[in-house]
């Protein structure tokens, strides 16, 4: 009896230790999901969610926001195949159930879920790959910013892909990011401009408003001193006010 028992541990312990990555490979339907925990502050309720400051709504607002999972999931094109590199659309929900006919794969570690959503990001998916970097971010007790520098840096990854670890960027980290915000209002491409000023324009820092002041002066690119000078206009900061009155006295 113990040679059977130890049999069918030895047999039982590759599918236990099977890592998310694996299982998304392994899966076979159309559609396959997972939850992991969000950081405070994260809810929705099946469609809505907020994250922080940033609020996605699929069904306008007069919606109760309840505390719940992070739910991830994905759904491959009929016309695909059935390969593990078939997924067409990635979808984040919170305090949703288990969708209708969806394999659910349950919980996972936020670290795992987070690394497994920004390879995604990271591969240049152009299907999913920008879709994969909220839900990322938003995973409890995960750091991530530095891999979304790492993104916003690259620019052999699709645009899209690296405007939205911009976007995050600005978003989740302060003085750490800056600098590769910075770096990034020089890229060539102007959509990767502009995500860099919007990014610097949230954080509302004393450091960061002297650079969208310096943007909005000397930048080489008249769209991207125009960007500066919009974002500035928001934050009702007093340098930005002395600017204006500068460049309009005709200084």
């Amino acid at each position: 009896m113990r040679i059977i028992a130890t049999m069918v541990l030895l047999v039982a312990a590759p599918v236990q230790a099977q890592d998310l990555a694996a299982k998304i490979a392994a899966s076979r339907g159309e559609k396959v999901t997972f939850t992991f925990l969000g950081r405070d502050g994260v809810c929705g309720n099946g469609e809505s969610f907020n994250i922080g400051n940033v609020r996605h709504s699929y069904r306008g607002d007069g919606w109760e926001c309840r505390e719940g999972p992070v739910r991830v999931t994905l759904t491959r094109s009929t016309q695909a195949g059935r390969g593990g590199a078939t997924w067409t659309r990635l979808k984040t929900t919170v305090a949703s159930p288990v969708p209708s006919g969806a394999e659910d794969l349950g919980p996972v570690p936020p670290a795992e879920a987070a690394d497994w959503l920004l390879k995604v990001a990271e591969s240049g998916d152009q299907r999913i790959g920008n879709e994969a970097i909220m839900p990322a971010v938003v995973a409890r007790d995960v750091v991530t910013w530095p891999r979304l520098a790492a993104m916003a840096k690259r620019p052999q990854l699709p645009a899209e892909i690296r405007k939205q670890a911009i976007f995050w960027l600005g978003q989740e980290a302060a003085v750490e990011a800056l600098g590769t915000l910075e770096e990034s209002i020089d890229d060539p491409e102007t959509e990767i401009r502009k995500a860099a000023v919007f990014a610097i324009s949230q954080q509302r820092t004393d450091r960061s408003i002297d650079v969208l002041v310096r943007v909005a002066r000397t930048h080489r690119d008249k769209e991207t001193r125009r960007q500066a000078f919009f974002w500035l206009g928001q934050t009702e900061d007093p340098r930005g006010i002395a600017l204006f009155e500068e460049v309009l006295a005709g200084r």
